[in-house]
């Protein structure tokens, strides 16, 4: 369960980087 959750937490991280990025650029 606990590597589940490091995963959607992975994945939530890198789609909000991935948009601060974007309206950065």
């Amino acid at each position: 369960m606990a590597g589940r959750q490091a995963i959607q937490f992975s994945f939530y991280f890198d789609l909000l980087v991935g948009v601060f990025q974007g309206r950065n650029s």
